[in-house]
């Protein structure tokens, strides 16, 4: 959108051209794009709160997304090809003098809408819209203010972006505002993120980024960085991971990319854990060697043991939920039974250090 400074200096326009041509595109699709075209073409109660589980870095491609679905044939005529403006304000910062400019911007945006045959969709974080959300914040009144002026133009939607799980709207706010959930990333959206990502780590660094690297450092990601946010991970472990493919090729032959290896994502990831290298690698759970190392540590146990094992081992066909521990277990037993004790060998058979544990002493309370 060419228009006011306000909105050329922190506004981000969809659909971008170059966006066009990618494919696979993340989010293609998404299931709950009908109920957001439905929500915005009614009457009354038209703005949308969408509330999201994933890193705001995503957002534009979920933006992306939407703005090329107003293209399809089945989208209302005054709902197609509609321009989306994404507004970034996690920088803004202006002082009460320049109200005055940013007031000018916001008339000359509502003229625009007024000549306009179609809609706008400004996307903007639902702490802009929410009263009493940010009091502290400088500004927020007067911005909160724009944005209800904006809410009551016809042609104009608002979109408000919150990661909060639980939004209470109230007085006219609920006339306005409709709140839906957004669904999690999929694993194919993560798979065509961390490809596009992918590229433009390489054009960055100048290595290549082989396919497997991608589900290698996702899977790496979730099980020893982050469960919730292993796409986010994942993509901070790659870019290291490319950094350093091609600080140690440097001295190497220009005309051939380095090449990014398991060794790099292993090594890099050993960095950030302390945990070694050896004890990185993934589905590579072996029953027999761990009875036998637990045995060596653990005395007239073996039953235990060999339950432990198991259980471990179940562990690793997935059957478990997509997000959460690799593990769980609970020793329920007397006390002087060596709870602690297996707890300790088995953070140092699998970490080889017993800084990854951690002991809660609990003192019981009488109520």
């Amino acid at each position: 959108m060419a228009g006011p400074t306000f909105f050329t200096q922190h506004g981000l326009s969809f659909p971008l051209q170059a966006s066009k041509k990618i494919q696979p595109m993340p989010f293609h699709d998404h299931p709950q794009f009908p109920v957001l075209i439905d929500t915005f073409i009614r009457k009354n109660n038209h703005h949308l709160i969408l509330q999201y589980d994933f890193s705001p870095s995503i957002l534009t491609y979920f933006l992306d997304a939407l703005s090329h679905y107003f293209l399809q044939e089945h989208t209302p005529s005054f709902l197609r090809e509609s321009e989306i403006l994404y507004l970034d304000l996690s920088r803004l910062s202006f002082s009460q003098t320049e109200q005055i400019a940013l007031e000018r911007d916001f008339f000359d945006l509502r003229l625009k809408l007024d000549r306009a045959e179609k809609y706008y969709l400004i996307a903007v974080p639902a702490q802009y819209l929410l009263k009493k959300s940010m009091p502290s914040q400088p500004g927020h009144a007067f911005l909160q203010h724009q944005f209800q002026l904006l809410a009551q133009h016809p042609c104009c939607r608002i979109l408000g972006l919150t990661q909060a799980k639980k939004i209470n709207l109230k007085g006219s706010l609920r006339n306005q505002f409709t709140c839906i959930d957004l669904f999690s990333v999929t694993e194919p959206d993560r798979l065509s993120i961390l490809k596009l990502q992918r590229n433009e780590l390489e054009n960055h660094h100048q290595v290549s980024i082989p396919d497997e690297m991608i589900n290698l450092a996702y899977s790496l990601s979730e099980r020893y960085l982050s469960a919730d946010n292993a796409l986010e991970k994942a993509l901070l472990l790659l870019d290291s991971c490319a950094a350093r493919a091609y600080t140690s090729d440097a001295e190497g032959s220009n005309t051939i990319k380095a090449l990014v290896t398991p060794t790099d994502l292993l090594n890099v990831l050993s960095t950030w854990t302390q945990i070694p290298v050896s004890h990185l690698q993934l589905n590579t759970f072996k029953s027999p060697d761990f009875i036998y190392g637990m045995q060596q540590r653990i005395f007239g146990q073996d039953s235990a043991i060999t339950l432990l094992s198991h259980e471990l081992q179940q562990s690793q066909v997935h059957l478990q939920q997509s997000t959460g521990p690799f593990c769980s277990l609970l020793f329920c037993v007397p006390k002087h039974s060596g709870k602690k004790t297996v707890a300790i060998a088995l953070s140092e058979h699998f970490f080889k250090q017993r800084n990854a544990l951690y002991c809660a002493e609990l003192t019981p309370v009488n109520l």
